[in-house]
């Protein structure tokens, strides 16, 4: 095997560990790319798509998208026919950064039952859905799902950058697939001669070879996800006892988690601070665990 067809052999099985995991059908419909903004760019570049509405709890604003017209609401407001009808897309995450539960599924239920032929294209953000227990693609209801593996399933020291796309429909793929074939490994295309370089086959190679490793099934990642909520709870709990965590991604303010406990959180790749405004914090009960195996942890609850 030569070193093109080991890596579009490495790409098919890191799309079909994918549909695994999202627990669907198609691997084919999943494309791959070096990172979730880069691939919605070109494909609403590519679908003439060009206003979106984000809810305001996204981990992108209006800046990410230039050139088309955004507007972030809540989650709430985007329930209103009279605020959707007017977009091409609607992007929403049923985690939010902060680690709020956002009715995803209901609203895009919600919006298809309004807005029938007229619905926008709406589109998921899996890469914190491990926050909330890794809900299958048919449950988010979604005609497009982003994501990526960094955050919940791969360990959070990796610095890999493989992102990617899944379809609900074949008409939909064959659209984005028109945009999406010139770019090496990013489809299942087997003429590689003329591709472009997209992600980094290298990157590809390892998360393949990393969830083979890991072995992950969702009903694995879901009973981790109880565990990370025990994690979550414990942790809310320590700053204030009657919190209770609607996910497992916690948000505290500069100064609310005790300096021990966030320094070792730190090390094991789970806190990211936003400058003056606080930090959050992933609690992943496997992380933990695996530094308590490797040397004593005293300050986590």
């Amino acid at each position: 095997m030569n070193g093109d067809e080991q890596m579009l052999a490495a790409a098919n099985d890191l799309r079909a560990t994918i549909s695994d995991l999202l627990e669907v059908h198609h691997s084919d419909r999943i494309i791959l790319a070096p990172g979730i903004l880069v691939a919605l760019r070109v494909l609403f570049s590519h679908l003439q798509i060009e206003r979106i509405a984000l809810t305001s709890e996204e981990y992108y604003g209006v800046e990410h998208f230039p050139g088309a017209t955004v507007r972030a609401a809540s989650c709430d407001a985007l329930f209103d026919p009279l605020l959707t009808g007017d977009f091409e897309a609607v992007l929403a995450s049923p985690a939010s950064w902060r680690g709020t539960r956002q009715p995803v599924a209901e609203l895009f239920d919600s919006i298809r039952k309004t807005l029938g032929k007229g619905a926008p294209l709406l589109v998921a953000d899996y890469a914190h859905a491990g926050s909330i227990g890794f809900p299958s693609a048919d449950a988010l209801g979604a005609d497009i799902i982003c994501g990526d593996l960094e955050k919940w399933i791969l360990p959070p020291d990796w610095n890999t950058r493989v992102a990617f796309l899944w379809f609900r429909t074949q008409r939909l793929f064959r659209t984005a697939d028109e945009a999406f074939r010139p770019f090496f490994l990013a489809t299942k295309a087997s003429d590689v001669s003329m591709l472009a370089r997209w992600v980094e086959p290298a990157d590809v190679l390892a998360v393949s070879r990393g969830l083979e490793f890991l072995g992950v099934t969702p009903d694995q990642l879901r009973a981790r996800h109880r565990a990370d909520m025990r994690l979550a709870r414990e942790l809310a709990s320590s700053v204030e006892p009657a919190r209770i965590p609607e996910t497992s991604i916690l948000w505290f303010e500069e100064g609310e988690l005790d300096g021990e406990t966030l320094e070792e959180l730190e090390k094991m790749g789970l806190v990211w601070r936003l400058p003056g405004r606080g930090l959050r914090v992933l609690c992943r009960s496997d992380v933990v665990a695996g530094a308590r195996a490797h040397r004593k942890i005293s300050s986590l609850p």
